[in-house]
């Protein structure tokens, strides 16, 4: 398993040449992007794209309702709509992707 965040990163690309060079077919990579609170819309669909142009197994888990929730749980002034990015909401969002949830398949388009 490989996470995408959409940035040129070669550790996808050198994954899915790992692949190639053992024979081994590029599906049997399983790559996960994790949009969050700081994800852009063009952001994510890199991403995807990049997963497509790789032919590995694409899947997504939006970490933004776990992000949400810890943000809520702590009353950060984040979770009642003021915007405060300060070092509590960047560790949340840091630490949100450690939090199991729902894993629906990520689509390109």
């Amino acid at each position: 398993m490989i996470d995408v965040s959409g940035a040129l990163d070669s550790a996808q690309a050198l994954l899915a040449r790992a692949f190639d060079r053992l024979s081994l077919p590029r599906s049997d990579v399983l790559a996960v992007t994790m949009p969050g609170l700081a994800t852009s819309a063009q952001t994510r669909q890199a991403a995807c794209d990049l997963m497509q142009a790789l032919g590995v197994a694409a899947s997504e888990i939006d970490i933004r309702p776990s992000a949400e929730q810890m943000l809520k749980d702590l009353n950060h002034p984040f979770a009642r709509g003021e915007p405060v990015y300060d070092t509590t909401f960047e560790s949340k969002l840091a630490s949100a992707p450690c939090i199991p949830s729902g894993s629906p398949t990520c689509t390109a388009g």
